[in-house]
C-alpha cells in the first residue's frame, strides 16, 4: 500500500513537471485547461528595437520669377504695347504660373509699373517688378520751306517751321553758311546779320534742326538764294499827289510834307498776263496771283487750334505754326502759269502794290483786275502780340494787325525778275 501511494505521488507530480514544461501526455481531471501559460520570451525578444525614421522638412523656399525682355523696357509713345511676360519654377513643383498686375497707357508719355507674381502648392510667393518707360521717340516733322529766294539788300530770310505731338520746338542752325545768319531759337525766325549783296554772294546754305521737348531732332537742309535788283533804285511812288490835313482839307501850301508834297520815287510798272492770270511788277520783279481766286479766297492766318494753343497755353510756337488750312499753306499748295513757289507776301511787298491814288479799291485795277474789299493778309506777325499779323486793308489802302484766327483774303506772290 505504502508502495503504491508512493507511485501514484510520482506519477502526479511527474505530469505537473510535464505540464510546467509544455508537456501534454495526459491532462488531469482537475486541471484548468483554459488557462494559457505565460509566454516565455527570449532575450532578445525582450529588447526594445530602434525605429530610424527621416521627417520630411517643410517647403519654405518661394519660386524664383525670370523676367523675359528688357527691364526697364522703352516703347514709343503711341505704339502697341505687348507684354513680354515672365516664367518661374519651383524647387518642389517645377514650373509654375505666373500672374501680372499693372497696365500700361502708351498714349500718355510717363513710367509704368508692372508686378509679376509666382506662387507654389506650399503657399509660398514670390514677386518682380519691371518698369516700362513711354517716350516719346518722334522727331518733329518741318514744314517750312527748304528753298526760298529774298531779295538782296536786306536781312529778313526765312522762318523755320516744324510740327510736333509735344512741344515746344526749339530751332538751331549749323554748318554750310550758317555763320551769316541769326536764328531765333523759339520762333524760327533767320535774319541776315549783314544785308546780303546779290554780287557778292547769291547763295547761302545751311543745315536747320527742330528739337522738341524729349530732345528728338528733325534736319532740314536750306538753301537761300539771292534775288538781284537794280542798284540805286528808288522806291515806287505811292501814288498820292495832293496833301490833307487831319481834318481831310486839301493843302497847297507845302506846310504839310508828305507823299503828295514830295513826289519822291519812280513811277509803278505792271504787266499784267491774261492767259497765266499773273500780274509783274518790273520795279520790284514780285509777281502776283491776280486770278478769281484773289478775290474770293478766304483764309484764317493759324488754325483754331493753334491759336487756341497760341493764346491759351502759352505756346509760343504755335504762335507761328501755319500748317494746316491757312493761308500761307493755301499759297505753298497754289500752282498758276505753271509756278508752284507761291509763298505769303511780306507785309511790305503787299504795300508796295497800294495805289493812294485811288480808293476803295486802293490798287490800279487796270492791272489788277481781281480785288476783294477788304482785308488782306501778309506773312509777317505783329511782335510783342504774337496772336496778331499784318495785313493791309485794300478798302483805303492802309495797313493794321488782325487777330490770326481772322479770315482774310489772300493774295500771293512769287519772286521773279525785274
Amino acid at each position: 500500500m505504502k508502495q503504491a501511494l508512493t507511485k501514484s505521488i510520482l506519477s502526479v507530480a511527474a505530469t505537473a513537471l510535464l505540464v510546467g514544461c509544455g508537456g501534454s501526455s495526459s491532462t488531469p481531471e482537475n486541471l484548468d485547461t483554459n488557462t494559457t501559460p505565460p509566454a516565455v520570451q527570449t532575450p532578445e525578444e525582450n529588447t526594445t528595437a530602434e525605429v530610424n525614421q527621416t521627417t520630411p522638412e517643410a517647403d519654405t523656399l518661394a519660386p524664383t520669377i525670370t523676367l523675359k525682355g528688357d527691364n526697364p523696357l522703352t516703347i514709343a509713345q503711341g505704339a502697341t504695347f505687348s507684354d513680354p511676360g515672365a516664367t518661374a519654377t519651383d524647387n518642389v513643383d517645377g514650373s509654375v504660373a505666373v500672374s501680372v498686375s499693372g497696365s500700361v497707357d502708351t498714349a500718355t508719355i510717363g513710367s509704368y509699373t508692372l508686378i509679376y507674381i509666382a506662387k507654389d502648392a506650399a503657399g509660398n510667393e514670390s514677386n518682380v517688378t519691371r518698369t516700362v518707360e513711354v517716350k516719346d521717340l518722334t522727331p518733329p516733322t518741318f514744314t517750312s520751306q527748304a528753298s526760298v529766294s529774298v531779295q538782296e539788300n536786306q536781312t529778313d530770310a526765312l522762318t523755320l517751321q516744324a510740327t510736333d505731338a509735344n512741344p515746344p520746338i526749339s530751332y538751331t542752325i549749323s554748318g554750310g553758311d550758317s555763320s551769316a545768319f541769326d536764328v531765333n531759337a523759339t520762333t524760327g525766325v533767320v535774319t541776315f546779320k549783314t544785308a546780303p549783296d546779290f554780287e557778292t554772294q547769291a547763295r547761302y546754305t545751311f543745315s536747320a534742326t527742330a528739337t522738341d521737348k524729349y530732345g528728338n531732332v528733325a534736319t532740314q537742309e536750306v538753301n537761300v538764294t539771292i534775288i538781284d535788283v537794280v542798284e540805286g533804285q528808288l522806291p515806287k511812288k505811292t501814288g498820292q499827289t495832293k496833301s490833307y490835313d487831319e481834318g481831310g482839307n486839301e493843302v497847297t501850301d507845302g506846310s504839310i510834307k508828305d507823299d503828295g508834297y514830295y513826289q519822291k520815287g519812280v513811277d509803278p510798272s505792271y504787266t499784267r498776263d491774261d492767259a497765266t492770270e499773273i500780274v509783274t511788277d518790273h520795279i520790284t520783279g514780285l509777281q502776283w496771283q491776280d486770278d478769281a481766286n484773289a478775290s474770293s479766297v478766304k483764309k484764317q492766318w493759324l488754325t483754331d487750334d493753334n491759336y487756341d494753343k497760341c493764346t491759351n497755353d502759352g505756346n509760343d510756337t504755335a504762335c507761328y505754326d501755319t500748317s494746316g488750312d491757312t493761308a500761307a499753306t493755301y499759297c505753298s499748295n497754289l500752282t498758276l502759269g505753271g509756278y508752284t513757289d507761291w509763298r505769303l507776301p511780306t507785309i511790305g511787298e503787299l504795300m508796295s502794290i497800294v495805289d493812294r491814288s485811288k480808293h476803295h479799291p486802293a490798287i490800279d485795277t487796270m492791272v489788277f483786275t481781281h480785288e476783294g474789299s477788304g482785308y488782306y493778309w501778309s506773312s509777317m506777325t505783329f511782335v510783342g502780340h504774337e496772336e496778331y499779323a499784318w495785313g493791309v486793308y485794300f478798302i483805303d489802302g492802309s495797313d493794321d494787325s488782325y487777330c490770326k484766327e481772322d479770315s482774310n483774303y489772300v493774295r500771293c506772290v512769287r519772286d521773279g525778275q525785274p
